[in-house]
């Protein structure tokens, strides 16, 4: 029995992992068909194999941003465009300062609204 449950704790840490490392690909801009590429040839999964991980991952990151309070990400988001103000000023990036002050203010939902 220990072996099984040793067994079950392994096959749920690369479970675990392999949905982590989905995560970090789709952050760094891969496709879903790029992922699939890649899971197949890390993994020695098939194509379907690939898909159930994008999809629990898919999940991961919509459970997890259920959890973040839209008022605790707002101010993340507030404070690391301050940061991109504060950088395009030290830089002497006018457009940067620009850009990040009206990301601000749409975030806020102050200043001119713009028919998207």
């Amino acid at each position: 029995m220990a072996a099984k449950e040793k067994e079950g704790r392994a096959i749920k840490f690369e479970s675990e992992r392999r949905v982590s490392q989905v995560i970090e690909w789709q952050l760094s801009g891969k496709t879903s068909f790029e992922i699939v590429q890649l899971g197949v040839k890390n993994w020695g999964l098939g194509d379907r194999g690939v898909r159930k991980y994008i999809t629990k991952a898919n999940v991961a990151v919509l459970e997890s941003m259920r959890q973040t309070e839209r008022e605790e990400y707002l101010a993340r988001k507030l404070h690391q465009l301050e940061g991109a103000v504060a950088m395009g000023f030290s830089q002497k990036q006018p457009c940067a300062v620009v850009a990040a002050v009206a990301a601000q203010c749409k975030l806020v939902g102050v200043g001119p609204q713009v028919a998207s």
